[in-house]
Parts: C-alpha cells; structure tokens; sequence
C-alpha cells in the first residue's frame, strides 16, 4: 500500500510538468506563445478543479482501488494521446482535460486510502510520501529534457510514462489499494479516538474554514505550479542553457520530495506541528522566490530550490490537516482541498507566462512571492479557525492503529 501511495501522483502529474518542461520544442512544434502554453496546462488543472468535489465524494462511495484505477488508465491515455497525436492546440487541450479529470480521480483515491487503512500516528509521513509524487514528477520531467528531449525529440520524452502506469497497475493487480469497495468493517468506518464504533464525521466540506484552506492552497499552488511550469523558460531568459534548466528543474524537485516526506514525519511526532508548519514554509517560499526574481544565476537557483520545497512541500501537511478534521468524509474533505489546488494550479500558468510574456520572467517570479506571502497569511487564519472547530466538534486526533493492506 505505501508503495501505492508513493507513486500514485506521478503519472496524473506528468502531463503538465512534461509539457512545462519541453516548452521551448512544444511551442515551436504546435505553435503556441508562452501564455496559450500556459492556457494549455491550465486546461489540466481547471478539469481537475471542477471534477475533484464529485470523485471525491465517489472515493468515499466506491473506494480507493477503482477511483485510483478510474485515474491511471485516463491519466495514461492523455500522456500518449500527446506524445503520440497532438498536432494543434484544440488536440492538446482535449488531452490535457483528460488528464484533469484523470488527476481528480487518483488524489482523493489515495487520500481516502490513506485515511482509511494507515493509523494515525503514521498518516504524516504517509502523506508525505504521496504529496512527494509530484516533485518525482517534475523530477522525471526535468531530467527528460537533457536526456531524451534535447536528443530524441520532446514527444520521446513523454514515453516515461509507461514506467509509473505498469508499476501502478501491477500494484493495484496485487491488491495494494484495498477492496474495490470500502467494507463495513473497514477502520475509517468503525474505530474512533477509543476504538468505539462511534466515529464523529468532523467538518463537512462545504464548511467555511475548509474553504478557507481551499483559498490558501490555491494562492500558494498558483505561484509554484507557474515557476515550475516556466522553470527552464526562465532559465533561458537569464542566460542558462534549456538543458541546465532541466536538470535545475530535478534537482530543486529533490529538495521538495524530502521536505514533503520530512515535515510529514515531524507532524506525526508532534501534534498539531502541521498547523504551525505550513505558514512558515510558505513564508519562506516567499522569500527564496524573491531571490529568483533577481536574475543572477546562483540566486536564481536557491530561489528554484526554495519555491519547490518550502513554498511546494507543504502540501503534506494540507491533506493530513484535512483528513484529520473529517475523519467520517476523508475523500470529500480532500476533494474540495484539491480543488483549492486545482484551481491555484490553472491560473498560475496563465498568470505566471502572461507577465512573463508582456513584462519579464524577473516580474512573473515577483508577483508569484507576494501570492505566497498572501498564501501564509490565508493558511494561518484558516488553521486558527480549524483548531477551534475541532476543539468545538470533539474531531478524533488519534485513531485505532490498523494493519495496512499488502503492496
């Protein structure tokens, strides 16, 4: 099962983050401006945002196993359907829309697996090891470009994506997502703070405070969904080679996949740490950004390095505040959380490539460290509220320890 959740993301992920990273070929080749590239991802992550409320609400009906399968299969027919097909942008939106919808599948697929089979004092790193699947894929879309990219062709590039899709199926052939359907007996549905069969539901989705936190995740999303999208055009634009940026792009992904696994970890030994945490990494994400603003190249990478772990690795500590705060609900809490990121996801390219187009690239990374910092402020008051209403509604913090399902 951790293995499940550790690679889950990555295909969903990769159609973006690949066609993010090969912009320079993609845009030559379908002829696109940076900004209808940027509409191009976009289109990916508003399918996303406006399926995620109803699949994850269908997570909670019919179980993690088939939503996750649901999203593989759709995920990987977008990624060959581009490497293979597309020849205009229409083809390239309707691929990109798939692989929204395939994304709104698998997320709250592995969130509701998460909530219901891993026991609490574990689920921090757990989700840390789920949200690492997007640095992986960005990771694997930087290094695409030095090594298959620069020399085969862009399209070749995206032939990565069979790797994550067989080991997914073969993962969830062997049973590493549970049942199909969730079971009566299943621990999301029985054990509470006692091991009583009386679990409370916690907040509903709808509620003001999840919104909130919806809020803040698309603010912060927005601003690093953008650099990492843009990540080797801007690169370019200071002097660096698309094949420097690239493996810039993989090495700054490295730096979030242990921030993301490492402050889960920390909030499983320290409760109520993943609060306080998020606020302050976003902070600091906005600071490194500004140093990317700057334009000079070593300032530019730590700026890099700092966007894509603390103003992206916090991501962990959303989905376990979350699941943590509707215990009865876990997949349509997180779905509505993930349309927060969703969203935040689309309009950050867009922003991100229309400033970078009619002003600079130094004034796009300028304008994503102040949606940062207004991400921070946003997340601290939508974690105060949380605390509160927690405390009022008596939501379970510790839960029955379980045994996981194989794989």
């Amino acid at each position: 099962m951790i293995i499940t959740v550790g690679i889950g993301l990555v295909l969903p992920a990769l159609p973006a983050f690949l066609v993010g990273a090969t912009a320079a070929q993609v845009r030559l080749d379908v002829g696109l401006s940076e900004t209808a590239l940027g509409a191009m991802v976009a289109v990916l992550f508003v399918a996303s945002a406006l399926s995620a409320p109803l699949t994850g609400r269908l997570a909670d009906r019919r179980g993690a196993r088939f939503t996750i399968t649901v999203g593989t299969v759709l995920s990987f027919a977008a990624l060959s359907g581009i490497g293979l097909y597309v020849r205009n942008w229409l083809e390239l939106a309707i691929l990109m829309a798939c692989a929204g919808v395939g994304l709104a599948f698998v997320d709250p697929g592995l969130n509701r697996l998460v909530a219901s089979w891993v026991p609490d004092r574990r689920k921090g790193v757990v989700f840390g090891i789920k949200e690492a699947s997007i640095p992986l894929a960005t990771m694997a879309a930087g290094f695409a470009v030095p090594a298959i990219a620069m020399t085969a062709g862009w399209r070749w590039a995206f032939a990565v994506g069979v790797i994550p899709f067989v080991a997914v199926m073969l993962l969830l052939a062997a049973g590493g997502a549970g049942p199909w359907r969730p079971q009566p007996d299943s621990p999301s549905s029985q054990s509470g703070i006692d091991g009583s069969t009386a679990q409370p539901a916690g907040l509903r989705a709808s509620s003001p405070t999840v919104l909130l936190l919806a809020v803040g995740a698309a603010l912060a999303s927005m601003a690093a969904t953008g650099i990492s999208v843009f990540l080797t055009d801007s690169a370019v634009a200071i002097g660096m080679s698309q094949a420097h940026g690239g493996i810039l792009l993989g090495v700054a992904s490295i730096a979030g996949v242990v921030v993301r696994i490492g402050s889960g970890a920390l909030a499983d030994r320290r409760p109520g740490a993943a609060g306080r945490l998020m606020p302050w990494m976003l902070a600091i994400g906005s600071v490194t950004m500004l140093l990317g603003a700057t334009g000079t190249a070593l300032l530019f990478g730590l700026g890099t390095v700092g966007a894509l772990a603390g103003g992206w690795g916090w991501t962990a500590l959303f989905f376990l505040t979350l699941v943590r705060s509707a215990p009865g609900r876990p997949g349509a809490v997180a779905g509505v959380g993930l349309s927060g990121l969703t969203a935040g996801n689309a309009l950050g390219p867009i922003v991100f490539g229309s400033v970078a187009q009619s002003v600079s690239f130094s004034a796009a990374w300028l304008l994503a460290a102040v949606a940062t910092g207004l991400a921070a402020a946003t997340i601290w008051c939508g974690c105060r509220l949380l605390a509160k209403a927690t405390r009022t509604t008596g939501v379970a913090t510790r839960r029955t320890e379980v045994e996981p399902p194989r794989g």
